[in-house]
């Protein structure tokens, strides 16, 4: 068995009201020319980050190179917000120094207000065979302080196939603020029309130290109780199991032969090795951050 990577790309051009992972606005960080602590003189924060995520790909010992690498995962944050060729200098950095499976996949989570035709041949000419898109919601996504609209998506996906994608995952969520039965229907049947080979439909989680839990604390918006979350639960498996998908995680359902490997491997115990701020690794007994 093989080992999978995953790389934390921690940048976002808006923080989601609901988001608590680590993550850094890109206005906030040090502009190209500028010197962050240790980066390279004029480097940019995102560069000297992926700079920094090379060199602890370099430093480790020769005997954790010796497994293929069987998928590679760039979360986040916004990996699609960075310039391409960042993405594609940490792959040709792992390339060099680890052997890849002949069938390596490599995922990677995009906005879709970040995705054009150049930059989806650039992440594909990267080595990139997998994309998630983060589309959360066809009708809610502003209480989320999503970005784009449900038009932007639609052609978002739209690009991505015209560019020659054929693993495509679809992100959405439900519970959302003031979200009943019908509109998560209808944000089921927004999705299923556009055919992804997998889709990942996550319950929202309200985070007491971010906008969207302090808005919940405040008695702003309805949130569903747990029978009302369960049973929009099941509206998510029923329409999408009706509509060929099959369920292989509590979060997860894809066409037969498409599930998504990197999460398979993680749940099967392989070892995997997280780079980039606040990644966590798990290799063989030892597990760090």
């Amino acid at each position: 068995m093989g080992f999978s990577l995953y790389v934390h790309v921690p940048f976002c051009v808006r923080i989601c009201t609901y988001c608590d992972f680590p993550r850094v606005l890109l206005s906030s960080v040090t502009p190209a020319g500028a010197t962050p602590a240790g980066a390279t003189p004029g480097a940019s924060e995102p560069e000297a980050t992926f700079a920094a995520m090379i060199s602890t790909l370099g430093a480790l010992p020769a005997a954790m190179r010796t497994q293929p690498v069987d998928t590679v995962f760039f979360g986040g944050g916004t990996p699609s917000c960075v310039p391409p060729g960042l993405i594609a200098g940490i792959l040709r950095a792992a390339r060099d120094l680890f052997p890849f499976s002949d069938n390596a996949e490599i995922s990677l989570e995009a906005n879709p207000e970040d995705v054009t035709p150049a930059w989806i041949r650039a992440m594909r000419e990267a080595g990139v065979n997998r994309f998630s898109l983060g589309v959360q919601s066809f009708a809610c996504a502003g209480p989320l302080g999503r970005r784009h609209t449900p038009q932007r998506a639609i052609e978002a996906v739209g690009q991505l196939r015209a560019g020659g994608v054929t693993n495509l995952n679809l992100d959405l969520m439900f519970a959302l603020p003031d979200q009943g039965p019908s509109e998560l229907a209808r944000d089921l049947d927004e999705l299923i029309a556009l055919s992804p080979e997998h889709v990942s439909c996550y319950g929202l989680t309200l985070e007491p130290d971010t906008p969207l839990g302090r808005d919940y604390a405040a008695g702003l918006h309805r949130f569903p109780d747990d029978e009302a979350w369960l049973k929009l639960y099941r509206t998510v498996q029923d329409r999408l199991e009706g509509a060929g998908y099959e369920q292989y995680e509590i979060s997860n359902w894809a066409r037969p032969g498409m599930e998504c490997r990197h999460n398979l491997l993680i749940w099967e115990g392989a070892d995997y090795l997280g780079i980039g701020p606040a990644a966590v690794s798990r290799w063989k007994r030892w597990r760090w951050t």
